[in-house]
């Protein structure tokens, strides 16, 4: 292990060197009129739940976030994500979404592709405005060092040297969790969200289920799967999560 993170770190060393790497580097040349790029954010875990998650994401290769709405599981690989890039200790970061489309195909959406893509991957970009400047998000989306990746077109891509984040996955078909889990290069980070109870396909086994199942199955893997069950976000919010059970689960046994 120790091998490898020098040998990591003096490759880092190298793409800087070579100014292959740096990405405020290459903003200064090009005279980006963003001052002010980073902010100072610190990341606390508001539970245990989160603590073990934020250890899980910084340890392992792949990093199972299992949780169900407003559990942070989400925003905090989007910020980790983010100081990793501000850090350099990644090239570029990644957004994985399933296409399960509740409104209009992305294609026909009016605008850029960072104004199509900017609604679709909205959950992950607030956790990047904790510690990026939305003007500099902009930018590193224009210059795909942030990229939205649609599942559909992964084939034929190697995800090397980045932080990968793979939201929604319980929406993914088990052929596309196998293909997308096969894309995961060298000195690479990813993290899987999802919450099984809110899958919108019709498999029967999703993606992601396929995923914990093989969690299950081996003792050694580069993976963890990590449960938040506690809602974060505001206490309105954490009582219609739970009101909403209580009445999903009484519409239920009065139907049998």
């Amino acid at each position: 292990m120790e091998n490898r993170r020098s040998r990591r770190k003096a490759e880092r060393a190298t793409r800087k060197s070579n100014g292959t790497f740096d990405v405020r580097k290459e903003e200064n040349q090009e005279h980006h009129p963003v001052t002010k790029t980073f902010k100072h954010f610190i990341l606390k875990a508001k539970n245990d739940e989160q603590r073990k998650y934020i250890n899980s994401i910084k340890n392992m290769s792949l990093t199972v976030g299992l949780g169900a709405v407003g559990s942070g599981k989400s925003f905090i690989a989007a910020v980790i994500a983010a100081q990793m890039l501000q850090e350099g200790l990644i090239e570029r970061i990644y957004v994985v979404r399933p296409n399960v489309e509740l409104g209009r195909p992305i294609g026909f959406l009016k605008g850029t592709m960072y104004e199509k893509t900017l609604p679709w991957i909205q959950p992950v970009i607030d956790g990047f405005e904790s510690v990026m400047e939305n003007s500099y998000i902009k930018y590193l989306m224009e210059k795909e060092v942030i990229q939205a990746v649609p599942i559909a077109y992964l084939r034929g891509r190697t995800f090397k040297n980045s932080f990968i984040i793979f939201d929604e996955a319980q929406n993914s078909e088990y052929e596309e969790m196998k293909c997308f889990t096969q894309r995961i290069g060298e000195y690479s980070k990813v993290v899987v969200t999802g919450d099984i109870n809110q899958k919108d396909i019709k498999s029967k086994t999703s993606g992601l289920e396929s995923l914990i199942k093989i969690n299950n199955l081996y003792e050694r893997k580069p993976m963890a799967v990590v449960e938040l069950t506690e809602c974060v976000r505001s206490d309105v919010a954490a009582f219609y999560l739970d009101a909403y059970e209580e009445l999903e689960s009484m519409q239920s046994k009065e139907s049998i």
